[in-house]
């Protein structure tokens, strides 16, 4: 390995498993025996099936299931797949003395539904921008690279800049 890795949190990495320089999200699950190459970029909640090798570089969307040797993406994974995630490492935080945050659900319903909005909204945003006309996305375009950020907006004007 000759790079840095960041393994996020509440992620079930098994045993037998090679990583090398790589970005894995929140509450993933690595099979047994899996190498993830250089480069690999994984979001929130992928599964990799056991044996599997993901090439260098390959980007891994959330909720996806990627198996195989090379690993290519099999599908989606269910609502109930990414309860199990989240169960399984609240199990563990238990078993080590760490106690779930206060108010979270253990069944992970919250860590879904923002998963399954999310997923909505980039549908709603992909829908609507297949609809705009060219020049009406460059106009678009000028306008918001020429603006200050959103979040900064508001600072501005809440906070009396």
């Amino acid at each position: 390995m000759d790079g840095v890795m960041c393994v996020k949190q509440h992620t079930i990495i098994e045993s037998n498993c090679f990583l090398d320089s790589c970005v894995i999200g929140m509450f993933n699950r690595i099979g047994h025996g899996s190498k993830i190459m250089k480069g690999v970029y994984s979001e929130n909640f992928v599964h990799v099936m056991p044996g599997s090798v993901v090439t260098a570089n390959t980007k891994m969307k959330e909720g996806e299931l990627w198996g195989g040797a090379p690993a290519r993406k099999l599908g989606k994974i269910s609502k109930y797949e990414m309860k199990k995630i989240h169960a399984a490492s609240n199990h563990v935080q238990e078993f080590y003395g760490h106690l779930p945050h206060e108010g979270m659900s253990n069944n992970g319903d919250q860590f879904v539904h923002r998963t399954l909005k999310n997923q909505e909204l980039q549908t709603l945003l992909i829908k609507f921008e297949d609809q705009i006309s060219p020049s009406l996305k460059a106009r678009i375009t000028n306008f918001v690279e020429g603006r200050e950020p959103w979040a900064h907006m508001i600072v501005r004007i809440t906070q009396l800049w």
